[in-house]
């Protein structure tokens, strides 16, 4: 019951900041994401309502039949002024309490307002200070930057810590990155990411630039890269519906693309975050994929002999079988337990 209840909260958490972003949302293809019935997710909408309701917001949620979907009136519009970004920013919280794989999926959904470089200076910074006193109840602002290029890496206090250099078109920005090294952040100098952090002024003999304190790093991508993986919990513990199997059954486009970044890359041991992982991919080949497709996609793999896949900690840990290139991927169990599920 308590599952239950975590997988709706993260549903209405997805669709309302859908809804905030001006997202029209249909309830087939949201079903068929979350791997419910349409009934639930009209449920979820009725909850939307309630809620905004009940805290007497200005919006509602209504069916636009011009769309064929249902939107929020009176939403603020898609993208912020900079004093709006800066005002609403405070909404992502900081816990150390929370493990990265955590962190991330509340990253992806929350921190829907990245901030351009050129917004990044001292007078912007300090004008932050009308949140504080941060501490309990109301922690520290935490801004999003997508599409910067990793332009230097240095290993800083033993190997601890990482100082970067990051880069987006003629601007370019000094960042600190604690308790993190290159490979635990899975990145690499001249990779494309996204950062979340902390903006700060830094002061050194009695010069002032503005540094970036990371919260964390995800590769940038330009195609949707879906983070719920009810439907691979569902076949792995044999409960999968042949309308979920036939929504997490890889096609060959797929399967090649997976496959492709995997023999291409050049570490003998390739350790990744699963997410880190997908995105990698889906920006190498502009092609939606989600977490939950990536993760039967190297099952399968791994039934068949093509590579050997762990899991150490919070990464993979995935090793390609020398010699092995070609495998019949309809012998893997993997795949023959999602057939057998499409068709019962």
């Amino acid at each position: 019951m308590e599952e239950f209840n975590e997988l709706k909260s993260a549903r209405l958490l997805s669709s309302y900041a859908r809804l905030l972003n001006g997202r029209v949302l249909k309830k087939a293809l949201l079903a068929q994401e979350f791997g419910v019935t349409a009934r639930s997710i009209q449920r979820d909408l009725e909850s939307l309502r309630s809620f905004l309701s009940n805290e007497m917001l200005p919006q509602d949620v209504v069916y636009d039949r011009a769309a064929g979907g249902y939107r929020l009136t009176h939403a603020r519009p898609v993208g912020l002024s900079n004093s709006e970004i800066l005002a609403v920013c405070k909404i992502l919280l900081e816990s150390r309490s929370m493990r990265r794989d955590e962190m991330l999926p509340i990253l992806d959904k929350l921190v829907d307002c990245a901030v351009p470089p050129e917004m990044l200076t001292i007078p912007e910074i300090e004008s932050l200070q009308v949140l504080e006193p941060c501490g309990s109840g109301c922690p520290k602002p935490v801004l999003m930057m997508e599409g910067l290029t990793i332009d230097r890496i240095q290993c800083v206090g033993g190997g601890r810590h990482m100082r970067l250099r990051l880069r987006r078109g003629r601007y370019s920005l000094n960042a600190i990155y604690f308790s993190a090294d290159p490979v635990s952040a899975g990145i690499a100098q001249g990779d494309l990411v996204d950062v979340a952090f902390h903006p700060q002024i830094n002061e050194f003999r009695g010069e002032r630039s503005v540094q970036m304190n990371v919260v964390d790093i995800r590769p940038s991508c330009s195609a949707p890269c879906p983070m719920d993986i009810a439907r691979y919990r569902a076949l792995r513990t044999g409960a999968l519906t042949p309308d979920q199997a036939a929504v997490l059954l890889p096609d060959r486009g797929t399967l090649g693309n997976v496959w492709r970044y995997l023999a291409v890359c050049p570490e003998k041991e390739l350790r990744e975050s699963p997410l880190c992982l997908c995105r990698k991919i889906v920006r190498r080949t502009g092609t939606e994929m989600s977490l939950e497709t990536l993760l039967t996609c190297l099952d399968i793999f791994r039934d068949v002999g093509l590579l050997e896949l762990k899991r150490v900690h919070l990464t993979l840990s995935i090793r390609l079988t020398p010699g092995t290139q070609k495998a019949d991927l309809n012998q893997s169990q993997t795949m023959q337990a999602l057939l057998r599920a499409k068709e019962s």
